[in-house]
């Protein structure tokens, strides 16, 4: 069994104010138990995620939310790139925002085969200006990116990860 734990946003009125209608939202911890078909497995890279990290978001939360920069979370999304020559850095989207994972000291890598995979990765989020030859460097590594359409330094959103969940759903 997988135990999922999802906070359910409660609405209640207060009985004090019932002639205002006042609303007070109650937040409530429900663990929902779901089970996780054969097929499919998780994989860990680097470090195991600490679970005393609360809250995971998306990409584009994560890239829109400057009270999140500058700290550990968890971010979810799907692997979108992957450094081809090692697995050294990922990128990841949930559609609408793509961001770069690297991983802390370079300790750890990642399947370079590995795009299209879900992943939940921990780390510290941050806001960098890397130099033009860096942002090259990543386009050459990259599948799909034109390192010649690069100009100038540019500015990203990144994470350092300490650990990678990765889900991998086997065929069959």
């Amino acid at each position: 069994m997988f135990r999922l734990l999802v906070l359910l946003p409660l609405m209640a009125l207060s009985a004090v104010h019932f002639s205002l209608a006042q609303e007070i939202a109650v937040e409530t911890e429900v663990a929902i138990e779901l089970e996780v078909p054969s097929n499919v497995t998780f994989n860990n890279y680097g470090a195991e995620l600490d679970p005393e990290v609360k809250g995971t978001y998306g990409v584009s939360e994560v890239m829109t939310d400057e009270s999140l920069h500058n700290n550990v979370v968890n971010v979810q999304g799907v692997v979108s790139d992957v450094c081809q020559k090692k697995g050294c850095w990922m990128v990841i989207s949930d559609g609408k925002s793509q961001m770069r994972i690297t991983f802390k000291d370079y300790g750890f890598f990642v399947p370079t085969d590995c795009s299209g995979k879900f992943v939940t990765v921990q780390g510290v989020v941050t806001v960098e200006e890397i130099p033009e030859d860096l942002a090259k460097h990543y386009a050459e590594e990259s599948e799909g990116e034109n390192p010649d359409e690069i100009e100038g330094p540019q500015r990203v959103v990144t994470m350092v990860a300490t650990g990678v969940r990765m889900m991998d759903v086997a065929e069959g």
